[in-house]
């Protein structure tokens, strides 16, 4: 049921399509194994923040490094913003940053910083020509889209078809804890096995990325 229910979701007619469909399989099973292990997870909490004390800030950093060696194909991989949190392509002139990336790196240090004081991401005046970034609510599901140039902006939720996907997976995990032992076997084997599936698509993709050295197209 999972299966059929990712299929559908981030693949549709899609994949009938004979030309570049090794390529269209990669992307998704990218897309798939971390929207399962870290943007779900991600949205979830925050959805569950509403009522906090605090305010809740989400971004989607879109922005692929000059400075690494990766094929394009792979796009912008996990973790990729910290090195811009850093000032990786300010202070490292022979990497080959573009002015595109060393100014998101300003922006994203001014971002960050300014959160860490008062809880709000701000910018100073001198990169006052981005607008503000909203406060997310359950209700009200701004992000804020980081990318070199002029693409930081204020972008609607992404990914509520996918998420429901994986919640109702990780709600049918939960509730094998809560069956009987004796009648919850054939269903923990169905979940181990989709898990270790995953695990498997997961460790085959980051093999693949670290090795390959040119794009499959």
């Amino acid at each position: 049921m999972v299966r059929s229910a990712a299929n559908f979701v981030y693949l549709g007619d899609a994949c009938q399509r004979p030309s570049g469909k090794s390529r269209l399989l990669a992307d998704h099973v990218n897309q798939m194994v971390g929207d399962y292990f870290f943007t779900c997870d991600s949205i979830w909490l925050a959805d569950q923040m509403d009522d906090a004390p605090g305010k809740v800030f989400i971004y989607y950093f879109d922005q692929p490094s000059s400075a690494n060696p990766w094929p394009s194909w792979t796009g912008v991989m996990h973790g990729y913003e910290i090195e811009y949190v850093f000032g990786v392509p300010i202070y490292n002139t022979t990497a080959g940053y573009t002015s595109r990336e060393k100014t998101l790196s300003h922006k994203i240090i001014q971002y960050w910083s300014s959160f860490a004081k008062d809880g709000i991401p701000r910018l100073t005046k001198h990169h006052r020509e981005s607008p503000e970034w909203p406060e997310y609510k359950s209700t009200n599901r701004k992000w804020m889209h980081l990318k070199g140039g002029s693409h930081v902006r204020p972008i609607e939720g992404k990914k509520d078809k996918e998420c429901k996907v994986w919640r109702g997976a990780r709600d049918m995990e939960y509730n094998e804890y809560l069956l009987p032992t004796s009648s919850s076997n054939s269903f923990k084997s169905q979940t181990t096995t989709f898990k270790f599936i995953l695990f498997s698509i997961s460790t085959f993709v980051a093999f693949f990325v670290l090795s390959s050295s040119r794009p499959l197209f």
